[in-house]
């Protein structure tokens, strides 16, 4: 494995994934009255292979022109939004042109350059189809949230045999391409593939991963790469992603934990910040047969530490051997794919070199395979070369705070100002997600008596600087351990991050469950306790 590391710090610099790259530009006539609120167009292309949607924003320009390249390595249906929204089909390579009036929408979308036959049809077929199904959202939310499984499963497969219906009668009608008739035909199948899934979870309550409702995965086919034109497939796996987690949680429940000298090897593999105290201690435990009995109390506190700080590395290569065992081919690939990516994102880059080694030797497909290296290689180089701006402030708590006056001490230098503290952690998608609403409202109230106070918890140092860098967290900065995450934890009754704290002038904490940085009325809160008189 340490040969394998050194290999992969050699070979990762060198890797790059090249994808061709689809250009759509057009012009709007009749932009300039809704400029004000719409001075951009987008695109939201669902990118398979990372389970995740990729978002593009082209300017308009004052003459109504915009043009915009992205990555593309199959064909799709991409969905654009500008005042409404209208979908085209993209190949790689592809340079299309859209013409619009934004007066008239809807009767004035016309498509030229490459694909313009495709789309203009499918602008047809998406109009015919609505006009159609004009009341098939109602409908079809009244059957999710009230009906009995058996019901909503009859009248989703009734209506998949009508829209069936309609598009072979489109088809008749109209003169086609291979590109639409391969997009629609998957589209009405995992479209209905997709909101069964779905109603797994919308439905309350919800309707258990073992029940036998779910008896159609032989009818809409997994394992299908000519239907990843159709992003209902992408959405069709990800929902079967979901479910599938689920068993497995339900599985661990009740099986064997792993072996305990499984887990010491994988730490030192790869903990890179492990000490020799650490190793040595770890490795007394392993020649001891596994028995922690025998270790004294200074020796469990270091092997409770070093678990603890490794807790993203340790369940994971067994969950990738599950979604290995669960299927062959293109779909195995995805699964892998979709969750090596999500801890990629999670921000355990610097932990999952054993996991990654993993991976390889199970993705057949090689350029799906080098299309998460290449995201791994940018997870490095983000935890490697970072700047951390100059508005964030890295603090440190003094060793010999005691726990119980760990708050006291962190918000003592603060006094007289008001405090909005932020419980956080790197692995914590919705904290990261709070993050621009909270370097917003901090602009917001420059020059004014608050201080930002973030308190990281459960994270790697490197990882926290960098995720500070990248995501640019203005503000006072401190890096709690688990002794003084707990303390903190269950002064405040942390249950789940994030968490919000705001602290008046004189140090008193007025609310220990304040408002998210994206609620609006935080800022009224803040405000509030600025106009207080001492």
């Amino acid at each position: 494995m340490k040969k394998f590391i050194l290999l992969l710090a050699l070979i990762l610099p060198f890797i790059t994934f090249a994808q061709d790259s689809v250009t759509v530009s057009g012009k709007i006539k009749n932009f300039e009255k809704y400029l004000k609120e719409n001075n951009s167009i987008q695109f939201y292309v669902n990118d398979i292979v990372l389970d995740d949607q990729l978002v593009y924003n082209a300017i308009i320009k004052p003459d109504g022109t915009f043009s915009l390249s992205f990555p593309k390595d199959q064909p799709q249906r991409i969905l654009v939004r500008y005042l409404d929204g209208f979908s085209l089909i993209v190949s790689p390579g592809d340079k299309v042109y859209v013409s619009i009036d934004a007066d008239n929408l809807s009767n004035s979308l016309k498509f030229s350059g490459d694909g313009a036959e495709t789309n203009n049809i499918l602008t047809s077929y998406m109009a015919k189809l609505n006009f159609k199904n004009s009341n098939r959202w109602a409908v079809l939310n009244g059957y999710q949230s009230d009906s009995s499984a058996a019901s909503f499963k009859k009248y989703r497969y009734n209506l998949l045999e009508e829209e069936s219906a309609f598009l072979h009668q489109f088809l008749k009608e109209n003169k086609t391409t291979e590109l639409f008739n391969c997009w629609a035909k998957h589209q009405l199948q995992y479209n209905c593939a997709d909101d069964l899934m779905r109603y797994r979870w919308l439905h309350k309550p919800n309707i258990s991963p073992k029940s036998d409702y779910f008896d159609f995965f032989e009818r809409f086919s997994l394992n299908d790469p000519e239907a990843s034109i159709c992003s209902d497939y992408g959405s069709y796996i990800h929902e079967y992603s979901m479910y599938t987690s689920q068993l497995l949680r339900d599985q661990k429940k009740n099986n064997e934990p792993p072996q305990l000298s499984d887990l010491i090897d994988r730490v030192l593999t790869n903990d890179k910040s492990i000490t020799e105290e650490e190793k040595v201690v770890l490795l007394k435990l392993k020649t001891q047969n596994n028995t922690p009995s025998t270790l004294n109390i200074g020796d469990t506190l270091i092997i409770k530490r070093v678990f603890e700080k490794n807790l993203g590395l340790l369940p994971v290569s067994s969950d990738l051997t599950h979604y290995a065992s669960l299927c062959k081919c293109y779909f195995r690939d995805i699964l892998l794919s979709n969750y090596t990516y999500h801890l990629i994102k999670s921000k355990y880059s610097d932990k999952i070199a054993y996991q990654i080694d993993l991976f390889q030797k199970l993705v057949c497909d090689d350029k799906i395979k080098q299309k998460i290296l290449a995201e791994y290689k940018t997870g490095l180089d983000k935890l490697n070369n970072f700047k951390i701006p100059s508005q964030a402030n890295l603090n440190t708590i003094s060793l010999a705070t005691p726990s119980d006056n760990i708050f006291e001490k962190l918000i003592e230098k603060y006094r007289g100002k008001v405090i909005y503290v932020d419980f956080w952690a790197t692995w914590c998608r919705p904290c990261r997600d709070e993050m621009p609403d909270s370097k917003k409202l901090h602009e917001e109230l420059r020059g004014k008596d608050v201080v930002f106070l973030y308190l990281g918890g459960r994270s790697e140092e490197t990882t926290w600087k960098s995720v500070i860098a990248e995501l640019g967290i203005h503000g006072e900065h401190f890096l709690l351990n688990n002794n003084e995450y707990n303390a903190l934890a269950a002064k405040f009754q942390i249950a789940g991050i994030p968490h919000y704290v705001l602290v008046d002038k004189q140090g008193r904490v007025r609310d220990d469950k304040a408002k998210r940085p994206s609620d609006p009325a935080l800022k009224t809160d803040i405000l509030a306790l600025l106009n207080e008189n001492l």
